[in-house]
């Protein structure tokens, strides 16, 4: 467990990085203007990433293990993948600023390509295809759950998340399970 000053400059540079991403693409960012933006020194940055890209990566890596342990447990019927669809939408919206610009730009175009590759995410889209359709079939129907579900929650943030969780929820899961 880092402790609480660790904790707060990674913060720092988080919501610094956050808002400078806001305004510019990430190569475009020095280390320097990310320092300058979260007034920390260079020293102290380096402490801790070695680039704008790792701390981006670092970003990115927490979220989807925020939303991996969400899908801890296996899903065994439709009211659990609902419950945790609103967990998860809970997440990205607590974590709006950085979901929105995950979701909505290019920052990382595989970005989509991790989130569902998450083996909880991966299992319960599994679990909502009938076990004896054809290989061609299954690759039709997880391309449309993910491609679609991806468009809406990236719709829902960059709407500013104006639908509540649990409707949305109700919306993605039935998109599932009527397959």
């Amino acid at each position: 467990m880092e402790n609480q000053r660790v904790f707060l400059t990674k913060k720092l540079l988080e919501n610094a990085l956050i808002k400078l991403l806001k305004k510019k693409s990430l190569y475009n960012i020095s280390v320097r203007e990310l320092c300058d933006e979260a007034s920390i020194n260079r020293s102290t940055f380096y402490k801790h990433f070695s680039s704008q890209f790792e701390l981006f990566n670092y970003m990115e890596d927490s979220l989807l293990k925020g939303i991996d342990s969400i899908f801890g447990q296996t899903n065994d019927d439709e009211e659990i993948l609902e419950a945790k669809l609103i967990k998860i939408l809970k997440y990205l919206k607590e974590n709006k600023e950085f979901s929105k610009l995950l979701l909505t730009n290019n920052f990382d175009p595989t970005f989509p390509q991790k989130l569902f590759s998450l083996k909880g995410i991966n299992n319960a889209i599994k679990l909502t295809i009938h076990e004896n359709e054809n290989e061609s079939v299954i690759k039709l129907v997880t391309s449309f759950i993910i491609s679609g579900s991806f468009a809406i929650i990236r719709t829902w943030l960059d709407e500013d998340c104006v639908v509540k969780e649990d409707i949305l929820a109700k919306l993605l899961s039935s998109i599932t399970i009527k397959y």
